[in-house]
């Protein structure tokens, strides 16, 4: 079990794979793209959206590989950070239309969600794929609340914590 899955539970919630009944549902970078439409979710937990206006994607995953991958490589080791880099490049190539999804408009999908779901925002201070800029470009979103942390684009599976206490604190 992952150390974020372990974090959740030792708070007290249950995990599940059926994203239409739950109570919260956390999201990592693009994961956001790949919610449901209709759930029952009361909070939803976004961990570092993409998004970043004027910068090259390229650019974000050159800095995620310098910055992220060496702390990846010492808390996983070189087995499971090749697993986990290996579901990344198969999705995009199984799934490239889902892909572009990804490039939508944020905002639009903020905008779009059911007005009585509140949205958590996490976002990390050294992150590659989310800018600082998301603060004033969703400030006019009703129900969205964003948070900073410090740490890397894939901090939360590392360190979960502080993570799981803003959700506790959020309910």
């Amino acid at each position: 079990m992952a150390a974020l899955e372990q974090e959740l539970s030792r708070a007290g919630f249950s995990l599940s794979q059926d994203k239409t009944k739950a109570d919260v549902i956390i999201a990592h970078s693009a994961g956001w793209y790949f919610l449901p439409k209709d759930d029952s979710s009361k909070l939803i937990a976004h961990i570092n959206p993409p998004y970043w206006p004027n910068r090259p994607i390229l650019l974000g995953m050159i800095r995620n590989v310098l910055l992220d991958i060496p702390m990846q490589l010492r808390s996983w080791g070189w087995k499971r950070l090749a697993v986990h880099r290996l579901k990344n490049i198969f999705y995009i190539f199984i799934h490239p239309l889902r892909g572009l999804r990804i490039w939508r408009s944020l905002k639009s999908a903020l905008v779009e969600k059911d007005k009585n779901k509140r949205v958590l925002i996490m976002r990390n201070k050294r992150d590659c794929f989310c800018s600082p800029e998301i603060k004033s470009y969703l400030k006019s979103v009703k129900g969205v609340k964003i948070v900073e942390l410090p740490g890397l684009h894939e901090d939360c599976w590392f360190n979960p914590k502080p993570y799981v206490d803003l959700i506790l604190k959020e309910l």
